[in-house]
């Protein structure tokens, strides 16, 4: 799973500021006469207040139990309140009352399985064809549920939709180019994994090696490795429907990735990735 700090999913910051607290966090006029009129009490209208906010911020209710105390006694403060620093319900009916009452407030939809996954699943599916990572795609689909007005699921939902999607793009992707290639081409691409003997190295490692960043200095050496490169076989066309960010992501991995490690890989998948970084090399020579 990556990790949560690496996405945009909303969180309470590890260190909240007077001024983050004071721009987030402080109920307006308008928000305070709202609560009253569902909340007779002050305790009760503090948690509701308390709630709303910290929707607005997260795009989702986190639990009662880890709403920092500065955000509670601030509003506190805000209600003329004596300072308090947690709020509790006196059952969850409640609690899912002050829900219910903030998202008809806010007009944002619920998010359940039945009806926000399919369109999570969605959303994620038309990242993945343009972003390369889990991490990426679960930022896609972040942004855009909160577009679409929709409440964000628990990251681990997020996760979990963005890891299938992103396999089965990934396996799409590898399959579609390995149709396209011949069977001269399948055999080029797998001889390039196979150990010269005389010399103990693979074709695999002089791409590898001529994928490394020349100096502008060496214009002999620039030319010899466009003239290289130009001698291996051209399956351009196959990659030309990539978006050039997937291109670059994969010919990245394959550049750290050593003859053995794609032998492991099942056909189609090591093929793309050798054929990725040829492309990127190509482009970068010329560059160069």
């Amino acid at each position: 799973m990556p990790s949560i700090e690496r996405t945009a999913y909303p969180r309470y910051p590890r260190l909240l500021t007077l001024k983050d607290i004071q721009t987030s966090f402080t109920p307006r006029q308008d928000e305070i006469e709202w609560a009253s009129k569902f909340a007779r009490t002050p305790s009760s209208r503090l948690a509701l207040l308390v709630q709303l906010k910290c929707f607005q911020f997260l795009k989702y209710f986190s639990s009662t139990d880890l709403i920092p105390a500065e955000i509670v006694e601030h509003i506190s403060a805000s209600l003329g309140m004596l300072p308090t620093q947690d709020i509790a319900y006196v059952s969850t009916t409640a609690l899912y009352r002050h829900h219910k009452v903030i998202r008809e407030v806010l007009g944002v939809t619920p998010y359940t399985d039945a009806q926000t996954r399919p369109l999570a699943v969605s959303l994620a599916r038309g990242a993945a064809e343009v972003v390369e990572t889990r991490v990426d795609i679960i930022n896609c689909v972040i942004e855009d549920l909160i577009r679409h007005g929709h409440e964000l699921p628990a990251f681990s939902t997020l996760d979990d939709i963005a890891e299938e999607v992103h396999a089965a793009a990934q396996t799409a992707l590898y399959q579609s180019i390995d149709k396209q290639l011949t069977l001269s081409q399948r055999q080029w691409l797998d001889k390039l994994l196979v150990t010269d003997l005389p010399i103990r190295r693979t074709l695999f490692n002089q791409l590898k090696k001529a994928a490394k960043k020349t100096s502008k200095g060496h214009l002999e050496m620039l030319l010899d490795q466009v003239r290289w490169l130009d001698t291996l076989p051209s399956c351009d066309a196959h990659l030309d429907a990539v978006p050039a960010t997937k291109l670059k992501h994969m010919a990245e991995r394959a550049s750290v990735l050593d003859a053995a490690d794609m032998r492991d890989f099942v056909p189609a998948k090591r093929y793309t990735l050798i054929l990725s970084l040829i492309r990127q090399m190509r482009v970068r020579a010329r560059d160069d």
